[in-house]
């Protein structure tokens, strides 16, 4: 579980990096680069959570997970946290 939630915040970190780096490059020629960039750290962010959230709601994970503190991610609060 641990790994997982690595994985999240690693793809959250670079998601946010991402979004930064667009922000910076709007209105110029490498606007679309960018935004290409961020669409796929999106993607990744989205696809990590879901990964996670599997595994944690797997009948051997679930309950160890559970007493653990582990709790299921909801995407666009995570993306707010930055």
């Amino acid at each position: 579980m641990i790994t997982k939630i690595d994985t999240v915040n690693g793809a959250k970190s670079q998601l946010s990096s991402c979004f930064g780096k667009h922000m910076q490059a709007r209105g110029s020629s490498q606007e679309q680069d960018a935004k290409s960039i961020l669409s796929r750290s999106l993607d990744i962010y989205h696809q990590s959570v879901m990964l996670y959230n599997r595994t944690l709601m797997k009948p051997q994970n679930y309950i160890p997970a559970f007493l653990m503190g582990f709790r299921q991610m909801n995407e666009s609060e995570d993306i707010n946290d930055k």
